[in-house]
């Protein structure tokens, strides 16, 4: 059985994660929009 464990990332980390994933989806709005969500889920967790 394979433990769970949390990945600690820092709050940059997050943000180009969030602006990333963004960015694939919607091109640059989708960028900024998911690194600003990226930045707010670390600040929020």
């Amino acid at each position: 059985m394979k433990e769970r464990r949390r990945i600690y990332l820092p709050w940059w980390g997050l943000t180009l994660l969030g602006g990333g994933i963004g960015f694939v989806m919607a091109d640059y709005p989708g960028a900024i929009l998911g690194g600003v969500l990226g930045f707010f889920a670390w600040k929020l967790r």
